[in-house]
C-alpha cells in the first residue's frame, strides 16, 4: 500500500512560503493499493491538485472513492474544485461512518448552492455522486481496501479509519482526536494497535492547548503517547496547525525525536512526501 499525502495542514489553508516544507493545503490523502485500485482520504485543499493530476488519466469510466472523516470545512472545502466532478462518465462514491448520512449529502449539497458557488446546485455536477455510510467497528470493502471506522473524540461526529490493503499492511488514519475521554482513546488503542503506519492529529503544543481545549485536537506529545501505547511501526504526526511555520514545526520534531525516535519511528508528515507499507 502507498500513502501519498496531498495536504498535511488542519483549520485553514497556510499559502505562504514560510509553510512550503510542511504544506499548506488542508487534509487529502491518496491510498494506493497493490493492485492498483485508489481511495482517497478527506477533501480539504490538497484534493485540488490530486484532481489536476487524475483528470488527465486517459480512462473514460473513472470512479472515485472518498472517504470522509466528517463534514468540518477544512475536510471538504477542495470538493468544489475537484476537477473530476466535471467529468463525463465518472462516478464519486463518498463514504462516511454512520452518523446521518442525509445530513453529509446535505451538506455537499450545500456547497454548491448559489450563495457559494456559480454552479448553484449539485445537480448540474456531470459526475455522478453517491452517498455510502459504515457502522462503527465494522469492516468494510471500499475499492479492494478493508476499512473500519473507529469513532473520535471531536466536536461533530467524526471518525478514525483502520484501512488494509489483501497483504494485510495496515494503515490507520486518526485525524481531529482529542486524548481526553478515556473510553474513546482506549478504543482507538486497541483498535490500530500493532498498525504498520498511523497518522494522527497532532495539531497543538501544550500550551496552545490550554486556550483550546474543547476544540477537538490533540497535543503532539499526547499523540505520540498513544503512538507508543498502539506499539505502531511508524507514526506520523499530522494535521498541522496554520499557526505553525516550517520552523514551529521543525523545533517540535527535534524536542519529540530527541526524546522518543529511539523507541518507536517518528515523522512529522509533510505535503508531498509518499509512504509504502
Amino acid at each position: 500500500m502507498q500513502i501519498r499525502v496531498w495536504g498535511a495542514r488542519g483549520s485553514y489553508i497556510s499559502p505562504q512560503k514560510s509553510y512550503a516544507l510542511y504544506g499548506g493545503n488542508t487534509t487529502c490523502l491518496e491510498l494506493t493499493h497493490q493492485n492498483g485500485n485508489r481511495l482517497i482520504l478527506d477533501a480539504g485543499s490538497g484534493i485540488i491538485p490530486f484532481g489536476r493530476k487524475v483528470a488527465m488519466e486517459e480512462d473514460e469510466n473513472r470512479e472515485y472513492h472518498l472517504l470522509l472523516t466528517h463534514t468540518h470545512i477544512d475536510h471538504l472545502q477542495g470538493f468544489p474544485f475537484f476537477l473530476p466532478i466535471h467529468l463525463r462518465k465518472t462516478k464519486i462514491i463518498i463514504h462516511c461512518g454512520r452518523w446521518d448520512v442525509t445530513a453529509v449529502s446535505k451538506t455537499f449539497e450545500r456547497l454548491f448552492a448559489t450563495q457559494y458557488s456559480p454552479i448553484k446546485t449539485i445537480d448540474n455536477l456531470s459526475a455522478d455522486i453517491t452517498f455510502s455510510e459504515m457502522d462503527e467497528l465494522s469492516t468494510y470493502n471500499v475499492n479492494g481496501f478493508d476499512v473500519t471506522p473507529v469513532r473520535t473524540q471531536h466536536t461533530t461526529d467524526t471518525f478514525a479509519y483502520l484501512i488494509k490493503d489483501n497483504s494485510q499492511t495496515s494503515f490507520g488514519f486518526i485525524t481531529d482526536h482529542e486524548i481526553d475521554d478515556p473510553i474513546i482513546n482506549n478504543r482507538l488503542i486497541e483498535s490500530f494497535s500493532g498498525c504498520n503506519l498511523v497518522f494522527h492529529d497532532g495539531q497543538l503544543d501544550t500550551h496552545e492547548y490550554f486556550d483550546q481545549k474543547g476544540w477537538g485536537h490533540s497535543t503532539v506529545e499526547k499523540a505520540v503517547r498513544n503512538g507508543l501505547d498502539m506499539s505502531v511501526a511508524h507514526f506520523g504526526l499530522f494535521h498541522h496547525s496554520p499557526d505553525h511555520q516550517d520552523t514551529v514545526i521543525d523545533s517540535m520534531k527535534r524536542d519529540i525525536l530527541s526524546d522518543y525516535n529511539e523507541t518507536m519511528k517518528i515523522s512529522f508528515v509533510a505535503e508531498g512526501q509518499l509512504f509504502e507499507v
